[in-house]
């Protein structure tokens, strides 16, 4: 991964391909993270930095630790996170309908 990151985080001159499973979307999540990004928004704060975590509740199958593996495919998503005009519709469709959605580019 190349070191040269600029101040806010982008990395300078570096393109990132997209995913490489063709499962792995900005929709692979659950409801709550929309809600979270519609209250971020809402509370005027969808500008700043935030942080969040990549993690899961407890380890599968019964065993005490974990091994982590595809921290690439992680970044790719990340570097190249849109949606797509259908997956726009599905998330309005999807947050309730007391949700003030406006037109985003």
């Amino acid at each position: 991964m190349d070191q040269n990151v600029k101040a806010n985080g982008n990395y300078s001159g570096r393109v990132v391909e997209g995913p490489t499973n063709p499962m792995v979307t900005p929709l692979l999540t659950d409801l709550y993270q929309f809600t979270m990004a519609y209250a971020y928004w809402k509370a005027n704060k969808h500008q700043e930095r935030a942080v969040f975590d990549l993690y899961f509740r407890k380890n599968p199958f019964g065993g005490e630790y974990t091994v982590f593996a595809g921290l690439e495919e992680c970044i790719r998503l990340i570097a190249n996170f849109k949606f797509t005009e259908d997956e726009i519709s599905f998330i309005r469709e999807s947050l309730p309908g007391s949700c003030e959605v406006k037109e985003v580019d």
